[in-house]
């Protein structure tokens, strides 16, 4: 068997969502008018404007005061200003984090996170916003890592986004705070170092998000009782030895509700692959396989990531075809193994792969007692 080289593209055979500097590269340039009549020019000479819009200085000025797309459609305008722009891939990827962050994360975040009835009875606040609306808001940008995309703070991905509080109603009090993990839809009660008697900041900048910090508490509108989990230590965590487990007692429910969004989501990046297929489909680049070491604070916290090409690497996960889903139904059920995808059967240990870094997880499957292999 071929070993599989290539991984662009969803299974269901579609082409990927294109990144602004593909799609630059890709954009068919309009021919230069030159007609005199038309164009107020000597023939074959080039207009004043288009003249402007050729010089790579001129376009990084311009590009300060512009967002990806309107680069694109400036580069739409004519062939010689297509090419200015596309002389190399560096110069493109220059424009493109010279250019402002447009305010699409935030958006996204709006779209799946939802409010719970608490935000409305208390007249909490929110502090969502994107870092080029708020000029005198110290939110830094960064090109995404997979786009190159000028992203701010606050349009990325985070794992923990507080972008919720409830001010405090006497000088006494603390203010209460709640977010969201990634883009997931439920609101969590988010505690500060000051709500366990720590050292801390919080207070004194209710205003400003304190994203990936704290301690992470049950979603608010859920009758689920778990104890809180330290964000840190959910972030640090090495997947590669196991699945996601929190500290709460071993009578409760697991997943627990705190940790349940963080470990659906580590949970779907595996797939369980008989030997064969494991091998086959392993990019080349990564033969031989290495041990997975990721971590949530690797994934989306050492990349500057933005929220659009976060959800292009989700579907890939989702869509991925080779290989048993560990957890596939709404209900999270186990899925008990028999044949791999490929027809083959899983005999021994199953190969665990994890399609963030495509190194090999480990300690992933149990026998039960019936002798049936459970992930």
């Amino acid at each position: 068997m071929k070993r599989r080289r290539s991984l662009c593209g969803d299974s269901d055979g579609s082409q990927p969502e294109l990144s602004p500097e593909r799609k630059l590269a890709m954009y068919p340039a309009s021919p230069i008018n030159t007609n005199s009549e038309t164009a107020g020019n000597q023939p074959n000479e080039t207009p004043q404007l288009l003249h402007l819009l050729t010089q790579y200085s001129t376009l990084e000025c311009l590009a300060a005061h512009l967002f990806a797309k309107d680069l694109l459609s400036l580069a739409s305008t004519s062939r010689a200003a297509h090419q200015a722009m596309l002389r190399s891939r560096e110069s493109t990827f220059n424009l493109l984090k010279k250019a402002s962050c447009d305010g699409s994360g935030v958006r996204i975040r709006r779209t799946f996170h939802q409010k719970s009835r608490f935000f409305h009875d208390f007249d909490c606040l929110e502090n969502t916003r994107c870092g080029t609306d708020e000029k005198n808001w110290p939110v830094a940008s960064h090109p995404c890592i997979s786009c190159g995309v000028k992203t701010c703070q606050e349009c990325r991905t985070h794992c923990v986004y507080q972008n919720c509080y409830q001010p405090a109603d006497e000088e006494d009090e603390l203010p209460n705070y709640s977010g969201h993990v990634l883009l997931s839809e439920h609101e969590m009660s988010i505690l500060s170092p000051e709500h366990l008697g720590e050292t801390g900041s919080w207070t004194s900048s209710t205003s400003l998000p304190h994203h990936d910090e704290g301690f992470l508490d049950s979603p608010l509108d859920s009758g689920a009782f778990s104890g809180i989990e330290l964000i840190d230590d959910i972030i640090d965590t090495n997947l590669g030895k196991g699945e996601l487990k929190g500290t709460d007692s071993s009578d409760s429910p697991h997943p627990s509700a705190v940790i349940q969004a963080f470990w659906e989501l580590s949970e779907r990046r595996k797939r369980i692959l008989c030997k064969e297929c494991f091998e086959h489909h392993l990019p080349d680049e990564y033969v031989p396989p290495k041990p997975c070491c990721c971590t949530f604070r690797s994934r989306f916290l050492d990349r500057w990531l933005c929220l659009k090409c976060y959800q292009r690497e989700e579907r890939f996960i989702k869509t991925f075809p080779h290989g048993l889903k560990v957890y596939h139904s709404a209900d999270y059920a186990s899925v008990y193994l028999k044949k791999c995808t490929c027809g083959g059967n899983i005999d021994g240990e199953p190969r665990v792969l994890c399609l963030w870094c495509w190194g090999e997880v480990g300690a992933n499957i149990v026998e039960r007692q019936d002798g049936a292999t459970k992930a």
